[in-house]
């Protein structure tokens, strides 16, 4: 559903014209998806009550949505949490869907003030979600014993 949803609302909203921007923010959003799989088995795997994942998952998610450019100038972030937002996935996604929208006037782009390029922000979102996935696999073996 998500998909038939993007195909329609992609073209409707008039974004970029050219079928590899589509396929561009098509794999994006694919990535964002697989990372939010990724968090959430990670999250699984440390926490076993169910009660307890949601509470840790809105606390987990707050600070990546808030710290990842969408509020505020990551120029004009503190450094004693601006780090935050280098673990975000959601900053690396929003780079590279605007990236892919609007990076030939790259005026708009410098008024953001993003540290990473489309691609390299698509690699670390892959890298991001990998990560999570074995971090997920080697709690869940640790504690293989316990459950």
């Amino acid at each position: 559903m998500p998909a038939i949803y993007q195909l329609i609302v992609y073209w409707m909203i008039g974004l970029g014209d050219t079928a590899g921007q589509f396929f561009t923010m098509y794999f994006i959003l694919v990535l964002e998806a697989f990372m939010g799989t990724s968090l959430g088995l990670f999250v699984g795997s440390i926490i076993t009550d169910s009660k307890g994942i949601s509470g840790a998952v809105t606390v987990m998610l707050l600070p990546f949505i808030v710290l990842a450019g969408f509020f505020k100038n990551p120029a004009n972030m503190s450094h004693w949490f601006g780090w935050i937002q280098y673990i975000s996935p959601f900053k690396y996604g929003f780079i590279g869907l605007l990236n892919n929208e609007v990076g030939s006037k790259a005026s708009l782009i410098d008024n953001f003030n993003f540290d990473f390029d489309m691609w390299p922000a698509i690699m670390m979102l892959l890298a991001l979600g990998v990560a999570m996935r074995i971090i997920a696999l080697y709690v869940l073996w640790a504690k293989k014993g316990k459950l």
